[in-house]
């Protein structure tokens, strides 16, 4: 499981201040993943260790297209995985807020479930399979 991190456009004014806290971010609307997603579920999580609650005018969805854009184009916050929001802050798309959270995100599949599947996709969802149990070995 990895951490999660507040996110925004390169040039925020949030990424100015030296620290910053709740009601920093309080001052903003944010773009967050829908309920149930591991990441929803681990911001959900971090809001209660830390007595705080989801803005009422958060925008919910899970488009990544919609949520880089209207995190691109405006001064939202979003919460994204702490590989997905490095992988971004890499490419220039994002930053991350200095802001501690403690939650942990995680990664899920989603595949339709036919009559026929390929037998790539079938190897693919073996070999994924196999790497988690890998992980989880080792951590135990």
């Amino acid at each position: 499981m990895d951490p999660i991190h507040m996110v925004v456009r390169p040039r925020h004014p949030l990424l100015l201040r030296e620290k910053l806290g709740w009601a920093d971010l309080r001052d903003y609307r944010w773009i967050v993943w829908p309920q149930g997603t591991p990441v929803r579920m681990a911001l959900d999580r971090a809001l209660a260790e830390a007595g705080e609650l989801l803005p009422r005018d958060a925008v919910e969805t899970n488009s990544v297209t919609s949520n880089l854009t209207l995190l691109n184009n405006s001064d939202m916050i979003g919460v994204a995985s702490h590989r997905a929001a490095l992988r971004l802050s890499q490419m220039n798309t994002l930053r991350i807020l200095p802001m501690r959270l403690s939650g942990f995100g995680g990664v899920a599949l989603y595949w339709r479930q036919e009559s026929f599947r390929p037998q790539a996709v079938q190897m693919a969802m073996d070999c994924i399979r196999e790497v988690v149990a890998g992980h989880a070995a080792i951590r135990d």
